[in-house]
């Protein structure tokens, strides 16, 4: 591994440096020390762009983790049992996603560290401090504890389970289907609704009246809920609601909306309350406006950039997912593209994500394409024929948003 890259031999420099690249991709999972003598060799393995991962590497520098955080790869995974505060604040410096899934405790100026980094972010912690879990619970991207609950409910103790952005108003742009429309101030999920959240909510729904035990799907804890109608999601909205004691926003026939499907044709007997304070599923204006950047837009045809596969997840990229749905491809953890520029992620692709809105006498919006769509699915500005409000499909899910506060 110090063999440097030199022109000629019949082949031109990038395809030496793939060529090199693959030789030191192919010893990664072996190595049990990086020195700063390899960070050509980290310079190198940019080329390809993929994910690293080190799982035997136990100690780091913070010049090695410097170089590790200018790889543009889609992940990187370190064994590290242990991380100073340097180390960790160089690694925070990287957008991609972060694992460390080996730590086994964190000091609260490690978590601070970590906490500014900007993707999604995996811990192996088997203890944690007050301190520590404060420190962490402020990283405002994806945050995953595996393997032990007491930790993450430290974590959680300080943490939005369900983050919200602030979204100000404005009025949709030339280009739009909806050119001209007004939008009000709102706020909107930073995330598609996970697995892990709709979980939750169904959890505490039980005895209260709802019928949501048994619905819907996930392929991981942090992947995207699917396989959730129309009705499934405003009931778990209302759920919501009432688990925060805020007042619930759909109702039938003037009660609170709890049972029940209305087949195909009837979902206009669930109705909203529009000055209620609770969740619902965003107004079709809202989401493409909130998908198109607000008022910080910089006018990208996907939601934060005009490389589809910058930020979205759809049938040309998602191949490799870990639940297979269809021909490999699937849902992938939420946050692990980059995001808007109001800071909303997976607004383009991974799963299409239901509306209020109707769309002729019975049907109602979809927005956004999913995993195994076509890539002009993901557009900011197109508009597709809705679905029927009581299907449940694989690549469906929704996004919780709610009022501005008074």
């Amino acid at each position: 591994m110090g063999q440097g890259i030199c022109s000629g031999g019949g082949m031109d420099l990038r395809e030496q440096m793939i060529a090199r690249a693959e030789e030191v991709f192919a010893g990664l999972g072996q190595l049990e020390e990086i020195g700063d003598e390899l960070i050509e060799e980290l310079r190198v393995l940019s080329v390809l762009g993929r994910g690293l991962c080190f799982p035997r590497v136990r100690v780091l520098s913070e010049g090695v983790a410097e170089e590790m955080a200018r790889h543009g790869g889609k992940f990187l995974e370190l064994g590290l049992g242990v991380v100073s505060e340097g180390v960790a604040g160089k690694l925070a410096g990287r957008r991609g996603v972060l694992r460390l899934p080996r730590l086994e405790e964190i000091s609260a100026g490690v978590a601070r560290e970590l906490a500014r980094h900007e993707g999604k972010l995996v811990l192996g912690l088997e203890r944690i401090s007050e301190g520590a879990a404060m420190e962490i619970a402020k990283h405002g991207g994806v945050l995953w504890v595996k393997g032990n609950v007491e930790v993450e409910e430290a974590i959680e103790r300080h943490r939005e389970l369900y983050p919200l952005v602030e979204v100000v108003g404005g009025r949709l742009p030339e280009g739009s289907e909806l050119e001209g429309e007004v939008v009000g101030d709102f706020r909107i999920g930073k995330y598609p609704v996970t697995f892990r959240e709709w979980r939750r909510v169904v959890e505490w729904s039980k005895g209260r009246g709802y019928d949501l035990v048994g619905v819907g799907k996930g392929s991981g804890e942090d992947h995207p809920v699917r396989d959730v109608s129309w009705y499934d999601a405003v009931k778990w909205c209302n759920a919501r609601s009432e688990k925060e004691g805020k007042s619930v926003v759909y109702e039938v026939e003037g009660e609170v909306y709890r049972r029940r499907h209305f087949g195909a044709e009837d979902s206009g007997m669930v109705e909203m309350r529009g000055e209620a304070d609770g969740y619902r599923l965003p107004r079709e204006v809202e989401w493409e406006w909130a998908a198109r950047g607000g008022v910080k837009s910089k006018g990208y045809v996907y939601s934060g950039s005009d490389e589809l596969d910058e930020v979205g997840w759809i049938r040309d990229n998602s191949a490799g997912a870990v639940k297979d749905l269809k021909e490999n491809r699937g849902t992938w953890g939420v946050g692990e593209k980059r995001g808007n520029e109001l800071g909303l992620y997976d607004m383009s692709g991974n799963v299409w994500e239901w509306c209020s809105d109707m769309d002729g006498p019975s049907l109602r919006r979809i927005r956004g394409g999913g995993w195994s769509s076509a890539g002009d699915c993901a557009l900011v500005s197109i508009r597709v024929v809705g679905n029927y409000p009581d299907d449940r499909s694989r690549s469906t899910g929704f996004r919780a948003s709610c009022n501005a506060e008074k």
